[in-house]
């Protein structure tokens, strides 16, 4: 049994994988979620950020006042806040091959310990799912609950436009969802034996 469930976490992790190859891909060059500065844009800018002293790190404009500040640097803080900009930058000032097999081993283990993950799950309600179907839905309301969490909470908290939130949501409700039509396969409700 505990050599099936790990087949099962393999090829789950082997199909949430390839799913973001296609998401991202496919589904995502058509959408472009997100949008290109002007060339001179994103040139002056990267220009700005590597002639400051500035460490991978991320970033928020305005930048937020130490904990501890006074009165005074928080309602500063908040009236930059207003006027805007709001800027959050994911800054990694050594710059990364997007595609290097390291990122991509990394990205495979990170779907190996979700797809982990979701068959503890499983095993934990396995006497309430006796179908397939019903397993299937078990993980799918796990997809849709992580991705609400996560992904549409970044339009309340960080101020990402809808379709960017949305289409974050649907690659972790759909890529979990796609583990679960695997593991749903893996994981069964336990017989009783004599």
């Amino acid at each position: 049994m505990i050599a099936k469930r790990l087949l099962g976490i393999a090829l789950a992790a082997l199909a949430m994988f390839i799913w973001g190859f296609v998401y991202w891909a496919g589904i995502g060059s058509k959408l472009r979620p997100y949008k290109t500065l002007p060339t001179e844009t994103e040139s002056a800018v990267v220009a700005e950020l590597k002639t400051g002293a500035i460490e991978t790190n991320v970033y928020a404009i305005p930048g937020m006042p130490e904990s501890g500040a006074t009165k005074e640097a928080n309602d500063a803080w908040t009236e930059r806040s207003k006027e805007g900009p709001l800027v959050n930058i994911t800054y990694v000032k050594e710059g990364k091959d997007p595609m290097a097999p390291s990122m991509m081993i990394k990205g495979f283990l990170h779907m190996l310990v979700t797809a982990s993950a979701l068959t503890v799950l499983l095993i934990v309600a396995s006497d309430r799912l006796p179908s397939y179907g019903k397993r299937v839905l078990y993980v799918g309301f796990i997809g849709l609950i992580a991705g609400f969490w996560v992904d549409v909470g970044q339009i309340v908290w960080m101020y990402n436009p809808l379709n960017n939130a949305l289409f974050h949501f649907g690659y972790s409700f759909s890529g979990i969802l796609i583990g679960g039509l695997v593991l749903a396969a893996f994981v069964k409700k336990p017989t009783s034996g004599p």
